[in-house]
């Protein structure tokens, strides 16, 4: 359960990895908030219907300015919000790919904070050395989070916050309209050859990829069970995803 048995308001979790994540909660008994900028059940769910939406409530909400009161029910937060890693070639890009990747989960970890919730589960992304740079958009806001997140762990002995950190997530997704679009038949047979190599082997070639459904457990897993060894700061790598050893 939670910390405290209270619920888990997960940001952007009508998105590809925030569905899963509240399917799993769910499916666990636990009680859950959704907040995204619809507020809406995705459409693909309301045309299957699954048994677990009707026990989520699904509110309107902004990451960026989240209502504290609303956080205030909760006892874990998980922010799951961003933008695909694109490069930019403007200002005003490179300034929306910060918001969407780093201003938006800050300011809902933030709001956790304010809220008196003890813990944070964000998910981060795995950036090759390459792209680890300030021109890079992406970057720079997923290290606004990371840091916000490790601030937030810093707050008291009763805190803590999980970060993870994967990297290229496969699986199917959903546009708006509930158009599935499958990763599955490219990347995850790339996965599988990846995964057939000697370690030794891996290690020297870029991040196995990773599936949404192997993502959203261990971040479901991260919120509601006690951090590992009682570090209050915990960053869950890429491999560490696929073996499930963290």
């Amino acid at each position: 359960m939670t910390p405290d048995n209270r619920k888990v308001a997960v940001f952007g979790g009508n998105g590809f990895v925030g569905v899963r994540v509240l399917e799993r909660l769910a499916g666990k008994g636990i009680d859950c908030i959704c907040i995204s900028r619809t507020g809406e059940v995705p459409v693909h769910l309301r045309k299957s219907e699954p048994s677990w939406v009707d026990t989520v409530d699904w509110v309107k909400g902004d990451a960026s300015r989240p209502d504290v009161s609303l956080l205030g029910q909760a006892g874990v937060v998980i922010t799951l919000v961003g933008s695909p890693p694109v490069p930019t070639f403007t200002k005003e890009a490179k300034k929306q790919q910060v918001f969407m990747n780093g201003d938006t989960n800050v300011g809902a970890i933030e709001g956790a904070a304010l809220a008196g919730v003890k813990r944070v589960v964000l998910l981060g992304a795995y950036m090759p050395k390459l792209l680890q740079t300030s021109r890079f958009g992406y970057y720079v806001g997923k290290q606004k989070a990371f840091e916000a997140a490790r601030q937030f762990a810093l707050l008291s002995a009763e805190h803590s916050a999980v970060v993870l950190r994967p990297t290229a997530i496969y699986g199917t997704r959903y546009t708006a309209k509930g158009r599935p679009i499958a990763l599955d038949p490219l990347m995850g047979p790339v996965a599988k050859i990846q995964l057939s190599l000697p370690r030794f082997v891996r290690n020297r070639l870029p991040k196995t990829l990773v599936s949404v459904d192997q993502v959203a457990t261990v971040l479901a897993n991260a919120a509601i069970s006690p951090p590992q060894n009682n570090e209050p700061f915990t960053i869950i790598e890429n491999e560490q995803i696929l073996t499930g050893h963290h």
